[in-house]
């Protein structure tokens, strides 16, 4: 409600041809706008660290930082989305996916930024070719998914960023599947989740692999002398 009301704030006052771009001029317009003291003290700080001149997405990333500072992501959240959804830029986006990898909610990145790159996208087409120019590749798992009747390593790979993967059916976790190497394949089926996460915090489309091993010829040995004698 604060980014709205300090946004239609500004937008009236550069209406009436006032110089907006200063940082008494900006308190002024957010005192009258009855925009909370909180609020007040990061847009101006936002204003003086930003060449967009109090542009409401410098603002709404910097009150979200503010807010992450004091462990308060549900908040960022709400700010960085009610400022996209006001027609926010590629930096909104990355913010938000960075917000939600933060806190290890690696579905809701996905999500985002499969909702900004598809083909059929209503988001600006400037934002969505940027983001998905800096979105990681898919992952890819080698040897390719499929049934085997011998036991086999799985190796993921990824063009860029860092690489998470799960093997026991579930999203991965930032904080505990850091690939490490080749992944070797129990009897039975299995599922490997595989996702690549930029430094921006742009997570890659979620990969998802699924193997079968069966009719594994196992080797037999005998330990009993009788039995080998025989």
């Amino acid at each position: 409600e604060n980014v709205r009301r300090y946004y239609q704030a500004l937008s009236n006052q550069r209406k009436n041809g006032e110089d907006s771009h200063s940082s008494d001029k900006l308190k002024l317009i957010m005192q009258s706008a009855g925009i909370d003291v909180e609020y007040r003290k990061v847009a101006v700080a936002a204003l003086q660290n930003s060449d967009s001149t109090g542009g409401k997405p410098a603002v709404a990333i910097e009150l979200a930082e503010h807010y992450k500072s004091n462990g308060n992501y549900t908040k960022a959240e709400y700010t960085l989305s009610n400022a996209i959804a006001d027609g926010g830029g590629a930096d909104l986006y990355i913010a938000l996916c960075k917000t939600y990898i933060e806190q290890d909610k690696i579905l809701d990145a996905v999500k985002l930024m499969d909702a900004v790159c598809r083909n059929d996208s209503t988001v600006n087409a400037q934002v969505t070719q940027a983001l998905r120019e800096m979105r990681p590749a898919t992952p890819v798992a080698t040897p390719d998914a499929g049934f085997y009747n011998q036991y086999i390593s799985v190796s993921v790979t990824a063009e860029s960023g860092t690489l998470y993967v799960n093997t026991n059916g579930e999203y991965p976790s930032i904080f505990k599947d850091a690939y490490t190497g080749p992944i070797a394949l129990a009897d039975g089926e299995n599922s490997i989740y595989a996702v690549a996460v930029s430094e921006e915090g742009i997570p890659s489309p979620m990969a998802i692999f699924g193997f079968t091993i069966g009719g594994v010829i196992e080797e037999v040995v005998f330990t009993d002398p009788a039995m080998e004698a025989a």
